[in-house]
Protein backbone atom coordinates (compact mmCIF):
# COMPACT_ATOMS: atom_id res chain seq x y z
CA UNK A 1 0.00 0.00 0.00
CA UNK A 2 2.60 2.50 0.67
CA UNK A 3 3.93 1.78 -2.91
CA UNK A 4 0.93 2.45 -3.81
CA UNK A 5 0.39 5.62 -2.15
CA UNK A 6 3.63 7.14 -3.59
CA UNK A 7 2.60 6.01 -6.98
CA UNK A 8 -0.55 8.28 -6.99
CA UNK A 9 1.18 11.08 -5.19
CA UNK A 10 4.02 11.38 -7.75
CA UNK A 11 1.60 10.98 -10.40
CA UNK A 12 -0.84 13.36 -8.40
CA UNK A 13 2.17 15.94 -8.54
CA UNK A 14 3.68 15.74 -12.25
CA UNK A 15 1.31 17.16 -15.18
CA UNK A 16 3.50 15.26 -17.42
CA UNK A 17 2.80 11.73 -15.86
CA UNK A 18 -0.54 12.60 -15.26
CA UNK A 19 -1.26 13.72 -19.24
CA UNK A 20 0.44 10.78 -20.08
CA UNK A 21 -1.37 7.94 -18.04
CA UNK A 22 -4.55 9.93 -19.81
CA UNK A 23 -3.75 9.88 -23.35
CA UNK A 24 -2.14 6.35 -22.78
CA UNK A 25 -4.83 4.89 -21.01
CA UNK A 26 -7.08 6.25 -23.73
CA UNK A 27 -5.14 4.38 -26.43
CA UNK A 28 -4.75 0.96 -24.61
CA UNK A 29 -8.49 1.00 -24.07
CA UNK A 30 -8.66 0.96 -27.59
CA UNK A 31 -6.87 -1.59 -28.41
CA UNK A 32 -8.10 -3.42 -25.74
CA UNK A 33 -11.32 -3.19 -27.75
CA UNK A 34 -9.55 -3.95 -30.98
CA UNK A 35 -8.14 -7.19 -29.02
CA UNK A 36 -11.34 -7.99 -27.63
CA UNK A 37 -13.51 -7.59 -30.67
CA UNK A 38 -10.68 -9.99 -32.62
CA UNK A 39 -11.56 -13.25 -32.13
CA UNK A 40 -14.84 -12.65 -33.29
CA UNK A 41 -13.62 -10.51 -36.25
CA UNK A 42 -11.28 -13.29 -37.05
CA UNK A 43 -14.12 -15.68 -37.62
CA UNK A 44 -16.24 -13.36 -39.45
CA UNK A 45 -13.35 -12.28 -42.42
CA UNK A 46 -11.16 -14.23 -44.28
CA UNK A 47 -6.86 -13.47 -44.47
CA UNK A 48 -8.21 -12.36 -47.99
CA UNK A 49 -11.07 -10.02 -46.52
CA UNK A 50 -8.10 -8.50 -44.31
CA UNK A 51 -5.49 -7.97 -46.39
CA UNK A 52 -7.85 -6.07 -49.41
CA UNK A 53 -8.91 -3.96 -46.74
CA UNK A 54 -5.27 -3.51 -45.48
CA UNK A 55 -4.67 -2.78 -49.23
CA UNK A 56 -7.66 -0.08 -49.00
CA UNK A 57 -6.76 1.32 -45.48
CA UNK A 58 -2.39 1.52 -46.58
CA UNK A 59 -3.35 3.97 -49.74
CA UNK A 60 -5.78 6.16 -47.73
CA UNK A 61 -3.10 6.49 -45.05
CA UNK A 62 -0.82 7.48 -48.13
CA UNK A 63 -3.20 9.88 -49.40
CA UNK A 64 -3.73 11.59 -45.58
CA UNK A 65 -0.65 12.36 -45.25
CA UNK A 66 -0.60 14.78 -48.05
CA UNK A 67 -4.51 16.07 -46.84
CA UNK A 68 -3.24 18.22 -44.01
CA UNK A 69 0.06 18.77 -45.66
CA UNK A 70 1.13 18.49 -41.89
CA UNK A 71 -0.20 21.78 -40.52
CA UNK A 72 -1.41 20.51 -37.76
CA UNK A 73 1.63 19.77 -36.05
CA UNK A 74 1.87 23.66 -35.72
CA UNK A 75 -1.19 24.24 -33.82
CA UNK A 76 0.42 24.09 -30.10
CA UNK A 77 3.16 26.55 -31.04
CA UNK A 78 1.39 30.22 -31.77
CA UNK A 79 1.37 31.62 -28.01
CA UNK A 80 -2.13 33.04 -29.08
CA UNK A 81 -5.48 30.77 -29.25
CA UNK A 82 -6.90 33.12 -31.77
CA UNK A 83 -3.99 32.27 -34.05
CA UNK A 84 -4.32 28.97 -33.64
CA UNK A 85 -7.78 28.78 -34.32
CA UNK A 86 -6.77 30.46 -37.54
CA UNK A 87 -4.77 27.90 -38.42
CA UNK A 88 -7.32 24.94 -37.96
CA UNK A 89 -9.60 26.46 -40.27
CA UNK A 90 -7.22 26.81 -42.33
CA UNK A 91 -6.60 22.82 -42.23
CA UNK A 92 -10.20 21.90 -41.95
CA UNK A 93 -10.81 23.70 -45.85
CA UNK A 94 -7.57 22.06 -46.71
CA UNK A 95 -8.45 18.52 -46.42
CA UNK A 96 -11.07 17.87 -48.42
CA UNK A 97 -9.78 19.82 -51.38
CA UNK A 98 -6.59 17.59 -51.42
CA UNK A 99 -8.64 14.70 -50.54
CA UNK A 100 -11.13 15.56 -53.90
CA UNK A 101 -7.71 16.08 -56.03
CA UNK A 102 -5.77 13.01 -55.01
CA UNK A 103 -8.89 10.42 -54.30
CA UNK A 104 -10.58 11.17 -57.61
CA UNK A 105 -7.90 10.08 -60.37
CA UNK A 106 -7.43 7.10 -58.19
CA UNK A 107 -11.27 5.85 -58.36
CA UNK A 108 -11.20 7.23 -61.90
CA UNK A 109 -8.51 4.62 -62.88
CA UNK A 110 -9.31 2.39 -59.86
CA UNK A 111 -9.48 -1.28 -62.34
CA UNK A 112 -6.29 -1.43 -63.41
CA UNK A 113 -4.46 -0.42 -60.00
CA UNK A 114 -7.07 -2.51 -57.93
CA UNK A 115 -5.64 -5.37 -60.71
CA UNK A 116 -2.05 -4.34 -59.81
CA UNK A 117 -2.30 -4.38 -55.71
CA UNK A 118 -3.87 -8.10 -56.29
CA UNK A 119 -7.33 -7.10 -55.06
CA UNK A 120 -9.25 -6.53 -58.10
CA UNK A 121 -12.72 -6.21 -55.89
CA UNK A 122 -11.10 -2.49 -54.10
CA UNK A 123 -12.03 -0.87 -57.48
CA UNK A 124 -15.67 0.04 -56.34
CA UNK A 125 -14.25 1.31 -53.43
CA UNK A 126 -11.86 3.44 -54.20
CA UNK A 127 -14.41 5.94 -54.61
CA UNK A 128 -14.77 6.55 -50.63
CA UNK A 129 -11.24 7.30 -50.89
CA UNK A 130 -11.78 11.03 -50.48
CA UNK A 131 -14.18 10.41 -47.63
CA UNK A 132 -11.85 8.28 -45.74
CA UNK A 133 -9.14 10.50 -45.80
CA UNK A 134 -10.96 13.93 -45.09
CA UNK A 135 -12.54 12.17 -41.89
CA UNK A 136 -8.67 11.00 -40.99
CA UNK A 137 -7.25 14.67 -42.20
CA UNK A 138 -10.03 16.27 -40.00
CA UNK A 139 -9.68 14.00 -36.95
CA UNK A 140 -5.63 14.36 -36.67
CA UNK A 141 -6.64 18.50 -36.66
CA UNK A 142 -9.18 18.76 -34.06
CA UNK A 143 -6.67 16.11 -31.87
CA UNK A 144 -4.12 18.37 -32.10
CA UNK A 145 -6.59 21.23 -31.16
CA UNK A 146 -8.00 19.68 -28.00
CA UNK A 147 -4.29 18.58 -27.13
CA UNK A 148 -3.00 22.62 -27.19
CA UNK A 149 -5.92 23.13 -24.45
CA UNK A 150 -4.61 20.11 -22.29
CA UNK A 151 -7.78 18.24 -22.77
CA UNK A 152 -6.45 15.06 -22.76
CA UNK A 153 -8.82 13.27 -21.02
CA UNK A 154 -11.09 14.44 -24.15
CA UNK A 155 -9.04 12.98 -26.61
CA UNK A 156 -8.26 9.53 -24.61
CA UNK A 157 -12.34 9.02 -24.42
CA UNK A 158 -12.35 9.81 -27.98
CA UNK A 159 -10.30 7.42 -28.85
CA UNK A 160 -12.01 4.56 -26.97
CA UNK A 161 -15.36 5.65 -28.30
CA UNK A 162 -13.76 6.03 -31.81
CA UNK A 163 -12.53 2.38 -31.66
CA UNK A 164 -15.78 1.22 -29.22
CA UNK A 165 -17.95 2.09 -32.72
CA UNK A 166 -15.62 1.33 -35.14
CA UNK A 167 -15.03 -2.90 -34.09
CA UNK A 168 -18.92 -2.91 -33.25
CA UNK A 169 -20.02 -2.13 -36.69
CA UNK A 170 -17.52 -4.42 -37.95
CA UNK A 171 -18.98 -7.10 -36.28
CA UNK A 172 -22.26 -6.33 -37.00
CA UNK A 173 -21.58 -6.07 -40.95
CA UNK A 174 -19.52 -9.37 -40.35
CA UNK A 175 -22.30 -10.99 -39.44
CA UNK A 176 -24.76 -9.19 -41.61
CA UNK A 177 -22.95 -8.28 -44.80
CA UNK A 178 -24.32 -5.54 -46.59
CA UNK A 179 -22.58 -7.02 -49.70
CA UNK A 180 -22.17 -11.13 -49.25
CA UNK A 181 -20.08 -11.41 -52.97
CA UNK A 182 -17.71 -8.00 -51.04
CA UNK A 183 -16.71 -9.74 -47.82
CA UNK A 184 -14.34 -6.78 -47.11
CA UNK A 185 -17.15 -4.04 -47.10
CA UNK A 186 -17.88 -4.11 -43.58
CA UNK A 187 -14.57 -3.47 -42.50
CA UNK A 188 -14.43 -0.75 -45.15
CA UNK A 189 -17.50 1.02 -43.74
CA UNK A 190 -17.10 0.37 -40.14
CA UNK A 191 -13.59 2.31 -40.14
CA UNK A 192 -15.40 4.84 -42.18
CA UNK A 193 -17.81 5.56 -39.59
CA UNK A 194 -15.91 5.25 -36.67
CA UNK A 195 -13.64 8.19 -38.52
CA UNK A 196 -16.60 9.73 -38.72
CA UNK A 197 -17.96 9.53 -34.85
CA UNK A 198 -14.28 10.52 -34.14
CA UNK A 199 -14.79 13.56 -35.48
CA UNK A 200 -18.27 14.44 -34.49
CA UNK A 201 -17.18 14.27 -31.22
CA UNK A 202 -14.24 16.59 -31.40
CA UNK A 203 -16.63 19.16 -33.27
CA UNK A 204 -19.26 18.70 -30.48
CA UNK A 205 -16.02 19.61 -27.41
CA UNK A 206 -15.17 22.93 -29.77
CA UNK A 207 -18.23 23.71 -30.44
CA UNK A 208 -19.11 23.92 -26.50
CA UNK A 209 -15.74 25.22 -25.39
CA UNK A 210 -14.33 27.38 -28.14
CA UNK A 211 -16.78 28.20 -30.90
CA UNK A 212 -15.74 31.99 -29.75
CA UNK A 213 -12.15 31.56 -31.10
CA UNK A 214 -13.68 30.09 -34.97
CA UNK A 215 -15.25 32.66 -36.07
CA UNK A 216 -14.56 33.30 -39.69
CA UNK A 217 -11.16 35.13 -40.05
CA UNK A 218 -11.55 35.92 -43.73
CA UNK A 219 -9.56 34.29 -46.69
CA UNK A 220 -6.76 36.85 -46.24
CA UNK A 221 -6.09 35.82 -42.87
CA UNK A 222 -6.10 31.94 -43.53
CA UNK A 223 -3.41 32.71 -46.28
CA UNK A 224 -0.92 34.65 -43.86
CA UNK A 225 -1.41 32.07 -41.15
CA UNK A 226 -0.56 28.99 -43.91
CA UNK A 227 2.03 31.40 -44.92
CA UNK A 228 3.39 31.94 -41.41
CA UNK A 229 3.36 27.99 -40.84
CA UNK A 230 4.38 26.36 -43.69
CA UNK A 231 8.36 26.54 -43.77
CA UNK A 232 7.82 24.22 -40.96
CA UNK A 233 4.60 22.32 -42.45
CA UNK A 234 5.80 21.55 -45.61
CA UNK A 235 9.84 19.70 -45.11
CA UNK A 236 7.89 17.73 -41.96
CA UNK A 237 4.65 17.00 -44.82
CA UNK A 238 7.77 15.80 -47.10
CA UNK A 239 9.09 13.92 -44.12
CA UNK A 240 5.46 12.38 -43.15
CA UNK A 241 4.54 11.33 -46.48
CA UNK A 242 7.82 9.55 -46.87
CA UNK A 243 7.47 7.89 -43.30
CA UNK A 244 4.10 6.46 -44.54
CA UNK A 245 5.19 5.26 -47.60
CA UNK A 246 7.85 3.55 -45.89
CA UNK A 247 5.17 2.17 -43.00
CA UNK A 248 2.08 1.39 -45.68
CA UNK A 249 4.71 0.17 -48.34
CA UNK A 250 4.82 -3.60 -47.12
CA UNK A 251 1.35 -3.95 -47.02
CA UNK A 252 1.02 -2.96 -51.11
CA UNK A 253 4.03 -5.22 -51.61
CA UNK A 254 2.97 -8.09 -50.22
CA UNK A 255 -0.42 -7.47 -52.16
CA UNK A 256 1.79 -7.78 -55.37
CA UNK A 257 4.15 -9.84 -54.60
CA UNK A 258 2.23 -12.48 -52.85
CA UNK A 259 -1.59 -11.85 -52.49
CA UNK A 260 -4.22 -10.52 -50.72
CA UNK A 261 -4.39 -13.70 -48.17
CA UNK A 262 -0.48 -12.89 -47.57
CA UNK A 263 -1.26 -8.94 -47.32
CA UNK A 264 -3.91 -10.23 -44.75
CA UNK A 265 -1.75 -12.36 -43.07
CA UNK A 266 0.85 -9.31 -42.77
CA UNK A 267 -1.41 -6.90 -41.50
CA UNK A 268 -2.84 -9.01 -38.76
CA UNK A 269 0.53 -9.81 -37.18
CA UNK A 270 0.75 -6.29 -37.48
CA UNK A 271 -1.80 -5.23 -35.83
CA UNK A 272 -1.42 -7.21 -32.74
CA UNK A 273 2.30 -6.15 -32.58
CA UNK A 274 3.38 -3.01 -33.83
CA UNK A 275 0.67 -0.99 -33.74
CA UNK A 276 -0.88 -1.57 -30.47
CA UNK A 277 2.19 -0.40 -28.49
CA UNK A 278 2.91 2.68 -30.81
CA UNK A 279 -0.14 3.91 -29.64
CA UNK A 280 0.30 3.83 -26.11
CA UNK A 281 4.11 4.90 -27.56
CA UNK A 282 3.17 7.70 -29.09
CA UNK A 283 0.90 9.27 -26.36
CA UNK A 284 3.73 9.48 -24.18
CA UNK A 285 5.43 11.16 -27.38
CA UNK A 286 2.79 13.68 -27.27
CA UNK A 287 3.21 14.81 -23.62
CA UNK A 288 7.05 14.64 -24.06
CA UNK A 289 7.02 16.85 -27.07
CA UNK A 290 5.07 19.47 -25.70
CA UNK A 291 7.17 19.26 -21.90
CA UNK A 292 10.63 19.17 -24.06
CA UNK A 293 9.26 22.24 -25.87
CA UNK A 294 8.60 23.91 -22.54
CA UNK A 295 12.36 23.11 -20.75
CA UNK A 296 13.89 24.04 -24.20
CA UNK A 297 12.25 27.52 -24.33
CA UNK A 298 13.31 27.98 -20.31
CA UNK A 299 16.56 26.15 -20.45
CA UNK A 300 17.67 24.99 -24.10
CA UNK A 301 18.11 22.05 -23.53
CA UNK A 302 16.12 18.58 -22.51
CA UNK A 303 18.39 15.76 -22.00
CA UNK A 304 17.46 15.31 -18.66
CA UNK A 305 13.53 15.00 -19.44
CA UNK A 306 14.80 12.68 -22.42
CA UNK A 307 16.85 10.14 -20.38
CA UNK A 308 14.08 9.53 -18.35
CA UNK A 309 11.51 9.43 -20.53
CA UNK A 310 14.04 6.64 -22.49
CA UNK A 311 14.03 4.66 -19.04
CA UNK A 312 10.47 4.38 -19.04
CA UNK A 313 9.69 3.76 -22.28
CA UNK A 314 12.91 1.01 -22.44
CA UNK A 315 11.35 -0.93 -19.24
CA UNK A 316 7.87 -0.78 -20.37
CA UNK A 317 8.76 -2.41 -23.72
CA UNK A 318 10.90 -5.29 -22.69
CA UNK A 319 9.11 -7.49 -20.70
CA UNK A 320 5.70 -7.89 -23.18
CA UNK A 321 7.62 -7.91 -25.86
CA UNK A 322 9.64 -10.97 -24.95
CA UNK A 323 6.90 -12.72 -24.26
CA UNK A 324 5.18 -11.65 -27.29
CA UNK A 325 8.47 -13.69 -29.05
CA UNK A 326 7.94 -16.57 -27.31
CA UNK A 327 4.15 -16.82 -27.31
CA UNK A 328 2.92 -15.68 -30.55
CA UNK A 329 2.19 -18.81 -33.03
CA UNK A 330 0.67 -20.03 -30.01
CA UNK A 331 -1.45 -17.66 -29.01
CA UNK A 332 -2.33 -16.52 -32.41
CA UNK A 333 -3.92 -19.90 -33.07
CA UNK A 334 -5.76 -20.45 -30.14
CA UNK A 335 -7.44 -17.15 -30.21
CA UNK A 336 -7.91 -16.84 -34.35
CA UNK A 337 -7.97 -20.16 -35.62
CA UNK A 338 -5.61 -22.09 -37.32
CA UNK A 339 -5.69 -20.23 -40.14
CA UNK A 340 -3.75 -17.48 -38.27
CA UNK A 341 -1.10 -19.70 -37.27
CA UNK A 342 1.10 -18.56 -40.00
CA UNK A 343 0.35 -14.86 -38.89
CA UNK A 344 1.85 -15.46 -35.37
CA UNK A 345 4.85 -16.44 -36.86
CA UNK A 346 5.64 -13.53 -38.68
CA UNK A 347 4.84 -11.77 -35.88
CA UNK A 348 7.65 -13.21 -34.17
CA UNK A 349 9.68 -11.13 -36.79
CA UNK A 350 7.65 -7.62 -36.37
CA UNK A 351 7.94 -8.17 -32.29
CA UNK A 352 12.23 -7.49 -32.27
CA UNK A 353 11.76 -4.39 -34.57
CA UNK A 354 8.62 -3.31 -32.46
CA UNK A 355 10.42 -3.55 -29.47
CA UNK A 356 13.09 -1.10 -30.55
CA UNK A 357 10.62 1.51 -32.06
CA UNK A 358 8.49 1.31 -28.62
CA UNK A 359 11.67 2.12 -26.95
CA UNK A 360 12.74 4.88 -29.20
CA UNK A 361 10.07 6.83 -30.90
CA UNK A 362 8.48 8.70 -27.86
CA UNK A 363 11.68 10.63 -27.46
CA UNK A 364 12.72 11.17 -31.01
CA UNK A 365 10.97 14.72 -30.95
CA UNK A 366 14.24 16.81 -30.30
CA UNK A 367 14.46 17.00 -34.36
CA UNK A 368 10.92 18.68 -34.20
CA UNK A 369 11.65 20.82 -31.57
CA UNK A 370 15.43 22.09 -33.28
CA UNK A 371 13.29 22.07 -36.53
CA UNK A 372 16.07 19.74 -38.25
CA UNK A 373 13.87 19.23 -41.48
CA UNK A 374 16.93 18.23 -43.53
CA UNK A 375 17.91 15.75 -41.19
CA UNK A 376 14.09 14.33 -41.04
CA UNK A 377 13.71 14.47 -44.50
CA UNK A 378 16.99 12.34 -45.29
CA UNK A 379 16.28 9.84 -42.42
CA UNK A 380 13.03 8.94 -43.53
CA UNK A 381 14.41 8.85 -47.30
CA UNK A 382 16.98 6.30 -46.25
CA UNK A 383 14.12 4.01 -44.38
CA UNK A 384 11.75 4.51 -47.40
CA UNK A 385 14.60 3.84 -50.00
CA UNK A 386 15.62 0.54 -47.91
CA UNK A 387 12.88 -0.60 -48.04
CA UNK A 388 12.08 -0.47 -51.28
CA UNK A 389 15.43 -2.35 -51.63
CA UNK A 390 14.15 -5.07 -50.12
CA UNK A 391 11.56 -5.17 -52.03
CA UNK A 392 13.38 -5.16 -55.33
CA UNK A 393 15.47 -8.17 -53.88
CA UNK A 394 12.37 -10.30 -53.03
CA UNK A 395 11.57 -9.70 -56.45
CA UNK A 396 15.00 -10.37 -57.96
CA UNK A 397 16.15 -13.45 -56.18
CA UNK A 398 12.07 -14.65 -55.31
CA UNK A 399 12.86 -14.92 -51.44
CA UNK A 400 10.12 -15.90 -48.93
CA UNK A 401 7.25 -13.43 -46.82
CA UNK A 402 9.85 -14.21 -43.42
CA UNK A 403 13.19 -13.33 -45.17
CA UNK A 404 11.22 -9.79 -46.42
CA UNK A 405 10.14 -9.14 -43.21
CA UNK A 406 13.59 -9.66 -41.46
CA UNK A 407 15.07 -7.25 -43.67
CA UNK A 408 12.73 -4.46 -43.01
CA UNK A 409 13.30 -5.16 -39.27
CA UNK A 410 16.78 -5.41 -39.50
CA UNK A 411 17.34 -1.80 -41.41
CA UNK A 412 14.54 -0.39 -38.65
CA UNK A 413 16.51 -1.44 -36.05
CA UNK A 414 19.90 0.29 -37.67
CA UNK A 415 18.07 3.58 -38.51
CA UNK A 416 16.27 4.18 -35.23
CA UNK A 417 19.86 3.86 -33.70
CA UNK A 418 21.00 6.85 -35.51
CA UNK A 419 17.56 8.76 -34.89
CA UNK A 420 18.30 7.83 -31.05
CA UNK A 421 21.88 9.08 -31.09
CA UNK A 422 21.34 12.43 -33.34
CA UNK A 423 18.23 13.11 -30.66
CA UNK A 424 20.33 12.65 -27.49
CA UNK A 425 22.72 15.60 -29.49
CA UNK A 426 20.28 17.94 -29.98
CA UNK A 427 18.57 17.61 -26.38
CA UNK A 428 21.63 18.70 -25.06
CA UNK A 429 21.58 22.04 -26.54
CA UNK A 430 23.47 22.09 -29.93
CA UNK A 431 25.76 24.43 -28.42
CA UNK A 432 25.02 27.70 -28.80
CA UNK A 433 21.36 26.79 -27.60
CA UNK A 434 18.68 29.11 -29.42
CA UNK A 435 15.53 29.88 -27.84
CA UNK A 436 13.24 29.91 -30.47
CA UNK A 437 10.50 32.33 -30.15
CA UNK A 438 7.87 30.48 -32.30
CA UNK A 439 5.07 32.76 -32.11
CA UNK A 440 7.39 35.06 -33.75
CA UNK A 441 8.18 35.01 -38.20
CA UNK A 442 11.59 36.41 -37.66
CA UNK A 443 12.85 34.29 -34.84
CA UNK A 444 11.22 31.26 -36.97
CA UNK A 445 13.74 32.41 -39.58
CA UNK A 446 16.75 32.98 -37.92
CA UNK A 447 16.47 29.34 -36.43
CA UNK A 448 16.63 28.24 -40.27
CA UNK A 449 19.77 30.49 -40.87
CA UNK A 450 21.29 29.31 -37.76
CA UNK A 451 20.74 25.72 -38.92
CA UNK A 452 21.75 26.34 -42.75
CA UNK A 453 25.00 27.77 -40.96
Amino acid sequence: MPGWTWLRQKVGSSGFARHALLLGGGNALAQLILIGASPVLARLYTPAAFGTFAIYAALMALLAAAATLHFESALMLPRRHRQSACLLLFILLLCPTVALGLGLPIALFGQPLAALLGAPSLAVWFWLLPLSVTLFGWYQALRYWAMRGEAFGDVARNASTRAAVGMGLACLLGLWPPFPEVPEAGLILSQILGEATGNLLLAWRIYRTDRHLLAWPGLRRLRLSAERWRGLALPLAVGDGIAMGYARLPVLAIGWLFGPTAAGLYAWAERFTVLPAQLVASAIGDVYRQRATVEFHRHGRFDGLMRRTFAVTAALAVPPYLLGLLLAPALFAWLFGPVWLEAGQLAQILLIGGLVAFAVTPVDKATVIFQRTRFILLWHTARLVLKLAAVAAVLLFEWSLPTFLWLIVLTRIALYGVDLAYCCHLAKGAPPPVRLRLHSRDALMNAHAIERR
